[in-house]
């Protein structure tokens, strides 16, 4: 008798865990709230004197938008038309509008599994110098004219791969670039200076492929000449994963970015990661940079992480915390 009544309330609980999961999973899509990526953008100008990542633990009711919709959607309510802006690609101006296409790709997402791609091979290393003086010869474009006039240049490099026709393929890598572009349209981004990688064709102001070679050199680009006042942009969505640490006393694996190439020529390490993009900016450079791939808590290497638990979210009242020695940077950089 004992072991059918238990039996029965643990099949009750099973149940009522399903039903709750489903019904969590339906309302998380439909009242998802909005202003993910707006919240990054003032993260842009927001004061900083340390390198830290933001490592949040949020209540179960505030993470239902990345839990439920991690490669689709971070904003599922609907956002007006601007009233101005174009998309100007190679210096021309187009007219097509990049916020109106957000809406649609929000409106129409759903959510959908990621294949796990495992740990790779360790890649050859980076040399920094050739890539700096590789990178003085990419151009990008004005995205879209934005009232106001920044103080310092504007720059912004965007990365989305979808890894067609490989065991790897994601679906939704490419539109994430479109929405948080038409997201920073809509906030009045004022970019002076932007460069677009996808791997898919047809992709309005395109700059190239996310090859490994193309990325490393780009990130060189976002950096290169930098001075204070300035402010950069990096958006990375496609797969992260790890491969085996070498004479690291932080950490058993490094991080890495999966280029679209990367059966052919390998991962990119969150090392060189941080050798081309941090190792050189000044002081009173603000870099921010979103990845949007798995592994990403550490994917530059940064010396604090911002603590913050559950009891003090949404005001998130926590404290910085150094996690290695020996990676401090002269410039506010931020990573989400």
């Amino acid at each position: 008798m004992y072991v059918c009544l238990c039996a029965c309330v643990c099949l009750c609980v099973f149940v009522h865990c399903i039903g709750a999961v489903v019904c969590f999973c339906v309302a998380s899509v439909a009242r998802a709230p909005c202003g993910a990526w707006p919240r990054a953008y003032a993260l842009l100008h927001r004061p900083a004197h340390l390198p830290f990542t933001l490592r949040a633990r949020l209540p179960l009711g505030q993470q239902r938008q990345t839990t439920i919709s991690r490669r689709t959607v971070l904003c599922h309510t609907r956002m007006s038309q601007p009233s101005s802006g174009c998309f100007c690609c190679g210096g021309t101006s187009g007219s097509l509008n990049l916020a109106g296409l957000a809406e649609q790709l929000a409106l129409n997402a759903s959510p959908y599994n990621v294949p796990s791609v495992g740990t790779v091979a360790r890649p050859h290393g980076v040399d920094v110098d050739a890539l700096m003086r590789d990178a003085a010869s990419i151009r990008g474009t004005k995205p879209w004219n934005a009232p106001g006039r920044p103080s310092g240049e504007v720059r912004g490099l965007f990365i989305g791969i979808n890894y067609y026709g490989t065991s790897a393929q994601l679906s939704g890598c490419c539109n994430d670039v479109k929405q948080v572009l038409g997201t920073l349209q809509k906030c009045g981004m004022p970019i002076t200076s932007a460069n677009i990688l996808v791997d898919e064709d047809g992709f309005p102001g395109r700059s190239g492929q996310p090859t490994r070679h193309n990325i490393l050199r780009h990130l060189a680009w976002l950096v290169l000449g930098a001075k204070p006042g300035d402010v950069l942009f990096l958006f990375f969505s496609g797969h992260g994963t790890q491969t085996k640490a070498l004479h690291d006393a932080a950490e058993e694996f490094d991080q890495c970015l999966l280029p679209v190439d990367y059966e052919k020529n390998g991962c990119i390490l969150d090392n060189d990661i941080h050798k081309v993009l941090l190792s050189r900016l000044p002081a009173g450079v603000r870099l921010t940079a979103v990845f949007d791939c798995c592994h990403s808590g550490t994917m530059m290497d940064l010396a604090f992480k911002y603590a913050c638990s559950a009891s003090s979210a949404p005001q998130c009242g926590g404290h910085m915390e150094r996690i290695r020695e020996g990676n401090d940077v002269k410039a506010d950089v931020l990573m989400v």
